[in-house]
């Protein structure tokens, strides 16, 4: 949605004077040692938006990762470990 960060990025990436928009957990950039501790982030972020949605299921949420990587086994481990 546009009135979230995310949307505001996707509308305004190229646009040097788009103005700032207040930060929220639509969009999110971290700085992880390895692909692993990525996916359990991942993993941990989705466990809270579950937590704190009860709206929200599963299949409302999508993670795009890169193709024949270690990212689909790291994921699916990491969010089975989470619940």
């Amino acid at each position: 949605p546009p009135t979230t960060l995310l949307g505001h990025v996707q509308k305004g990436l190229l646009d040097t004077d788009a103005p700032a928009a207040p930060r929220d957990d639509s969009l999110a950039v971290l700085s992880v040692r390895d692909s692993l501790t990525e996916c359990e982030a991942a993993a941990a972020i989705i466990q809270r938006w579950l937590t704190e949605d009860q709206s929200l299921k599963p299949s409302n949420i999508g993670i795009i990762i890169p193709p024949n990587s270690e990212y689909g086994l790291y994921l699916a481990e990491s969010l089975q470990r989470a619940g």
